[in-house]
């Protein structure tokens, strides 16, 4: 199942979180007073030591985190990220050939859901 959404008016969710049958993984938004001192990454383990579940914070925390261009601009990076391929002369992340791709993976997933079987793709994209 995946539950996502683009339009929210504020919230204070994580970024991301996957849960999985050993734990659950965690991802922040920078700067965010979340979770165990407000870390960008938090995992929860079932098996966190033997017999006993619970919060660990991974070690490889030392990057640097700058601010959030995204949070910053919102809608806007598109924008600030566009005029930088038109100065750098480099091809825009966003593409039709992407958004088709992704449509076909939404279309296929709701077909699957409502099927109870597996969609095959056959878009493609450049990354």
């Amino acid at each position: 199942m995946v539950d996502a959404g683009f339009c929210a008016v504020a919230t204070r969710s994580p970024e991301m979180e996957v849960f999985g049958l050993g734990g659950t993984l965690v991802v922040n938004r920078p700067g965010a007073a979340y979770g165990y001192g407000g870390l960008p990454i938090e995992l929860f383990r079932v098996d966190a030591a033997p017999g006993l579940p619970g919060w660990i914070t991974p070690d490889s925390l030392d990057a640097e985190i700058g601010p959030d261009r995204t949070q910053v601009l919102a809608r806007a990076s598109l924008v600030e990220h566009l005029a930088d391929c038109l100065e750098d002369g480099t091809r825009p992340l966003p593409s039709a050939a992407r958004a088709r791709h992704v449509l076909e993976i939404m279309l296929a997933a709701q077909t699957a859901a409502a099927t109870g079987h597996t969609v095959s793709l056959s878009t493609t994209f450049e990354p």
